[in-house]
């Protein structure tokens, strides 16, 4: 539900795929409004990628499901809907483990 809004990024979504919002935060910090040359190495020295992974459920994610699907049979768009339903995973600070991602798509 969320994978095009992390490739595409709408309106006022962050676009991770061209860089975290950590790499800028630490320019910003170190270069300040200059930050933008090194986010650019940055973007020049890693490749973008998607990763899937499981997460434990919260409890919503089955009614947020339903409504995606429901908005998309209405006539949404994927991106529409995906910003209608805002489902997003907060991990509270814990590392995504290896043995939790299911893959890893290259964009």
């Amino acid at each position: 539900m969320i994978r095009c809004l992390a490739i595409e990024a709408p309106n006022s979504y962050h676009n991770y795929t061209k860089a975290p919002e950590l790499v800028e935060d630490i320019a910003g910090s170190l270069l300040g409004e200059n930050y933008h040359q090194l986010v650019s190495r940055f973007q020049e020295s890693t490749i973008p990628c998607l990763v899937s992974f499981t997460a434990k459920p919260i409890g919503s994610e089955l009614s947020r499901t339903l409504f995606f699907l429901k908005l998309i049979q209405d006539g949404k768009s994927e991106i529409e809907a995906g910003s209608i339903v805002n489902i997003f995973l907060d991990s509270c600070g814990k590392s995504i483990t290896v043995d939790r991602i299911v893959n890893i798509e290259k964009l």
